[in-house]
């Protein structure tokens, strides 16, 4: 018995992370049930790691149709771990999926902290400008978009954001200048070259 527990105690040095592995793997099967109890175990197993851990117990909750559990959870680990990219972005996400749709106003509010705790997240900035563009504020939408391409020139998302607005108000000009590049990234990006036909159309060509 002795022999067989100092195994086993050497075997979790070795994979110090094994609740992980298995819950990853149930989770990849679509067991979520299992996934879901390594995930829980794993936070008590392994509290340097407890918040990677939660993070996957969210994934789980949203894939299983458990909006409200994930939503309490996501911003538990938001509001205690303030810095972290991770967990602010998977929260940030949640609101976006769920938030806005029953309370707009609370969710764009809980947004906004999100990015005033990270400002150089691009992210965060991105997933704030979706939203006031959602509620139809597309000055403030455009300059959380236009902050975000600041922070990460190369990231396409906002300069989505950008020409969408631009089109909508009928600057034409800019619209196609920011698919131009879109495009130049990503020649199929559907929404690049949706918003740059219709550019096309407003200058007749």
């Amino acid at each position: 018995r002795r022999s067989s527990d100092l195994r086993a105690a050497d075997n979790k040095a070795d994979f110090p992370n094994g609740d992980e592995m298995l819950g990853d793997f149930y989770f990849r099967n679509r067991k979520f049930d299992q996934a879901l109890q390594f995930y829980q175990a794993g936070v008590t197993d392994n509290p340097k790691n407890a918040l990677r851990y939660q993070e996957r117990v969210i994934a789980v909750y949203t894939i299983t149709g458990r909006r409200d559990e994930a939503v309490t959870l996501a911003k538990k680990l938001a509001a205690g771990n303030p810095k972290d990219a991770s967990s602010n972005e998977i929260y940030a996400s949640l609101l976006l999926q769920t938030g806005l749709k029953t309370d707009a106003s609370r969710s764009l509010g809980e947004l906004q902290t999100l990015v005033k705790n990270n400002p150089g997240n691009e992210v965060l900035h991105v997933d704030l400008a979706r939203a006031y563009f959602g509620l139809n504020n597309t000055d403030k939408a455009l300059s959380e978009a236009l902050e975000a391409h600041r922070l990460d020139s190369k990231a396409i998302p906002p300069r989505i954001i950008a020409a969408r607005i631009y089109e909508d108000r009928g600057e034409h000009g800019k619209a196609i200048e920011e698919t131009d590049a879109i495009l130049a990234a990503e020649p199929r990006n559907p929404e690049g070259r949706l918003v740059r036909a219709r550019a096309l159309v407003g200058i007749n060509e």
